[in-house]
């Protein structure tokens, strides 16, 4: 996220500069109006002292030339409306203001002058707001929405500290507390909704955990039952016959299936239970296992990590142990296994590359689901959701893609915390 994209400076750039703008605007409004009478007299005072020299030298006969000023007249003799001055080639603007002026010998005449122009306005104006007094008009308001912003989102900050130790760090009993809960506006009203929410969460969740385990223990009984059945009835008809050779395959099926149940269902506490290990040592550890599950197979590891870098080995092993079992399950047999892993800037990053059939690109978004699986997969659905599950409750990121022609590819990226 960008500097300009954070919560903070949104709000405190729109207070800010409404605010300014609010009271510059309303104070160069005031000064204008109220400058305007002030700024006539002057002018009218500046046009009536030329206007007499200029009268004067026309009464004596002193012919000038025309030098060019600042200010513009046209000074008529009042009883004749004879002209007796203008400003060069400049036209008489239809604007113009007039003011009288009576000679020394009584003789009136009128004067014409032009209103103050918008350039000396503007320069007036940009002098203004350069003045001690804007200055500082603009520093309070800098100050006061420093503050109302900071008390908008330093509330929001910690709620979000709660969240992020909710999310990467797997913590349910992550609660938002102190001051915040105690607040009497909307902040604090949300916070302790976030507690409600958790509350909620946190119950649902360990039902689920629950019931998963209770119902796995419950069918382990019928199924040692199903299976001591199966064996009396072997030494009865025989290890030939086809009726109890379907019946063993499907209680290894359901073994095998109780057995993903559980492990999906004991993850988490798993987690928090397991060894802090050599990040390299259990990489290789992990291939090696896999060499032995599929011997028919080829692996290749590549290692690129940092020396010494060590890692807490669930959910790891539970992650690069899926993957490897599901490309030795769903790959012919003497293809290639690439698995490569490797740190940076505190992040770990696995990718695992098979020449399989690949996924179905319908469900290659959904493939982390329980019980999401491809067609003639021969699995049970819960293998890549482990793996989901595993990686994001650390705070990491899975992404399956397909390969062309064959293949597919699997990056997990977690934080490496140890």
């Amino acid at each position: 996220m960008r500097w300009y994209q954070h919560l903070f400076w949104r709000i405190f750039g729109a207070v800010w500069l409404v605010s300014t703008l609010g009271i510059l605007i309303s104070l160069t409004l005031f000064i204008s109006v109220t400058d305007t009478p002030d700024r006539t007299e002057s002018q009218k005072q500046k046009a009536t002292i030329i206007a007499e020299q200029l009268i004067s030298d026309y009464q004596y006969g002193l012919q000038r030339k025309e030098q060019r000023r600042r200010l513009p007249l046209w000074i008529y003799e009042k009883r004749s409306n004879q002209l007796i001055y203008s400003s060069g080639r400049r036209a008489q603007p239809k604007d113009a203001m007039v003011t009288e002026i009576i000679a020394a010998d009584g003789t009136p005449y009128v004067v014409y002058f032009p209103p103050e122009r918008n350039e000396e306005l503007f320069e007036r104006m940009w002098g203004f707001l350069l003045s001690f007094q804007v200055l500082w008009v603009i520093a309070v308001s800098f100050g006061s929405s420093l503050l109302v912003t900071w008390l908008v989102v330093r509330p929001i900050n910690d709620l979000k500290g709660f969240v992020r130790r909710l999310h990467q760090q797997g913590n349910l009993s992550s609660r938002a507390e102190g001051k915040l809960v105690k607040r009497g506006d909307e902040l604090g009203q949300l916070a302790r909704e976030f507690n409600q929410m958790v509350d909620f969460v946190e119950q649902t969740l360990d039902s689920q955990r629950h019931l998963l385990q209770d119902v796995s223990h419950e069918l382990r009984a019928p199924l040692a039952r199903l299976q001591a059945a199966a064996g009396l009835a072997e030494q009865k008809w025989g290890e030939d016959d086809r009726t109890l050779q379907r019946i063993n395959k499907e209680c290894v099926k359901l073994d095998g299936l109780i057995s993903e149940i559980l492990t999906l269902a004991r993850a988490r506490d798993a987690e928090a239970t397991a060894p802090i290990l050599d990040l390299a040592l259990l990489c290789r550890d992990l291939v090696q296992d896999a060499r032995v599950s599929g011997p028919q197979h080829q692996f290749d590891l590549s290692l690129d990590v940092t020396d010494g870098a060590t890692i807490r080995s669930e959910p790891l092993s539970r992650v690069v142990s899926n993957l490897l079992n599901n490309a030795i399950n769903h790959t012919p047999q003497g293809t290639l296994i690439k698995v490569s892993v490797a740190t940076d800037n505190g992040r770990l990053t696995i990718r695992v590359v098979d020449n399989g059939p690949g996924l179905p690109e319908s469900i290659l978004d959904s493939i982390g689901q329980p019980f999401r699986r491809g067609a003639n997969s021969g699995g049970y659905g819960l293998g890549l959701s482990i793996v989901t599950r595993a990686t994001e409750r650390v705070g990491g990121e899975v992404q399956f893609q397909n390969l062309a022609p064959t293949g597919l590819q699997v990056d997990i990226k977690m934080p490496l915390a140890n």
